[in-house]
């Protein structure tokens, strides 16, 4: 979101989907973001500007949520490739209602400018997540063929200077610039691209490495979560630990005051019996009766 400039939504939590499907029974949108300052950003990706049944179901998400969630402001975001001012107009339908569709496209970005920005950040080895979103997106900076391939090449020389690029997203990267390539080159032009961007084995292959990195990384932090639910279970323990030893103590306790008062009356009792006085001994077993 800090890369098409909506850098005042500060996240709360993710929502789920599908809590639009309960109502509209087919449709699903493809983010919603709830932010701390209470209002609900649903954010869609469209491949062109949306056609006029887009735009009714945008508004069918933005009405379904707004009831949902008891009147809490939902915003709808599309982040879409190919640029359309004209889609950014209010939208009305069921001649009343009416909408606006915020748009990013990602050929709003001065190309140029973000080449020299994520250069100097591989170079310097400051190479932040900003930086990484733009060169997955650099490809789609521009409309024109010609100018695509060009930012495909550029994209790996960039991607082969960075050095503080994890593996997963060194596999990503990878994945994702073949994929394009494919679809861009002939079969001569596309092994020097493999070639340039250093791939040295197939896409399944990669595909099936950044899985298991992704497996790998999950177990990791499912892990970590693991450990800290078992800490915290651990801590609830000792305290209910902590809990029951006190109270034992305080029914030792009882117990012993108890004890001392029994050891009291049996004193009592004997003392009594030892001195033979008669009235006195039937006087005390009608109290303890």
């Amino acid at each position: 979101m800090n890369v098409f400039g909506l850098k005042h939504i500060i996240f709360k939590q993710f929502l789920n989907v599908e809590i639009l499907d309960q109502t509209l029974n087919q449709s699903y949108c493809d983010l919603v973001i709830e932010a701390e300052d209470g209002k609900i950003y649903i954010i869609e990706f469209q491949s062109s500007g949306p056609a006029k049944k887009d735009k009714i179901r945008f508004g069918d998400y933005q009405t379904t949520l707004h009831r949902k969630k008891k009147g809490q402001k939902v915003i709808v975001i599309m982040i879409t490739i190919n640029d359309d001012p004209d889609n950014d107009e209010p939208y009305g339908y069921d001649k009343e209602y009416r909408y606006r569709i915020n748009k990013r496209s990602t050929t709003c970005f001065n190309t140029e400018k973000v080449i020299k920005e994520l250069e100097f950040k591989a170079e310097n080895d400051c190479f932040d997540d900003e930086a990484y979103v733009k060169l997955q997106l650099l490809y789609y900076m521009e409309s024109n063929g010609d100018e695509r391939k060009k930012l495909l090449k550029k994209g790996v020389e960039i991607k082969n200077k960075i050095k503080n690029l994890s593996t997963d997203r060194k596999v990503g990267l990878t994945l994702i610039y073949m994929a394009l390539a494919v679809h861009n080159f002939e079969e001569e032009e596309l092994e020097r691209f493999k070639e340039e961007l250093k791939m040295n084995m197939s896409i399944e292959e990669y595909a099936v490495m950044g899985i298991n990195h992704h497996i790998e990384e999950r177990n990791k932090h499912l892990k970590k979560e693991l450990e800290e639910k078992d800490k915290e279970h651990k801590k609830e323990l000792e305290e209910k630990d902590e809990e029951i030893q006190a109270k034992d103590k305080e029914h030792k306790k009882e117990i012993q005051a108890k004890d001392e008062e029994i050891n009291k009356i049996r004193k009592l009792f004997k003392d009594f019996s030892e001195s033979g006085d008669k009235k006195a001994m039937n006087t005390l077993k009608t109290i303890l009766l």
